[in-house]
């Protein structure tokens, strides 16, 4: 495990250790707690722009594989697998709790295995709006956005279809 996955065991472990819990049950940091964890330790820790980031997103993916999975939509659960930070965060609630690291693996490996893919190149991108006739704009990222997903999802395959459901959404921004 390299150091910014291991001080992330140890914020979770430090965590369930200030909030009076055993070493069986895990206290998982939310998404404020990992900030503020972060915060502090990037200074007392003299971390990096770079590691205090991916301690960040460890802390913050370890969350939303105990709290969030269960609840989340398909492409969501793509995206999060799909991060660089993804098999560290595995690695952290794989130490906390074995039973939840192996439940998400198994989905995980299915994902993979669903003729999508968890991260398969993307058919839509900004570039391919602008040559369709799009204006660039905030917008972009809500039309690629749902671009993403719906692909993710398996409700488009193609870049025609990509394109059709861009245009469909710019025309509502």
């Amino acid at each position: 495990a390299g150091a910014t996955t291991a001080l992330a065991a140890w914020a979770t472990d430090r965590a369930g250790w200030a909030a009076g819990q055993t070493r069986t049950a895990p206290v998982w940091l939310s998404d404020v707690q990992a900030a503020e964890t972060c915060r502090r330790w990037r200074a007392a820790l003299t971390l990096s722009n770079d590691e205090s980031e991916e301690l960040e997103q460890i802390l913050r993916g370890t969350w939303a594989i105990t709290q969030r999975w269960s609840g989340m939509r398909l492409a969501q659960r793509k995206r999060l697998a799909g991060k660089s930070c993804f098999d560290k965060c595995l690695q952290v609630v794989r130490a906390g709790d074995p039973a939840v690291a192996e439940h998400v693996e198994v989905e995980v490996a299915a994902l993979a295995a669903d003729g999508i893919g968890v991260n398969p190149p993307f058919l839509v991108t900004g570039d391919d709006l602008i040559a369709g006739g799009m204006k660039p704009g905030p917008h972009f990222k809500g039309i690629l956005d749902e671009v993403r997903d719906a692909q993710l999802e398996g409700k488009i395959r193609s870049q025609q279809q990509g394109m059709e459901l861009a245009r469909r959404l710019g025309v509502q921004s």
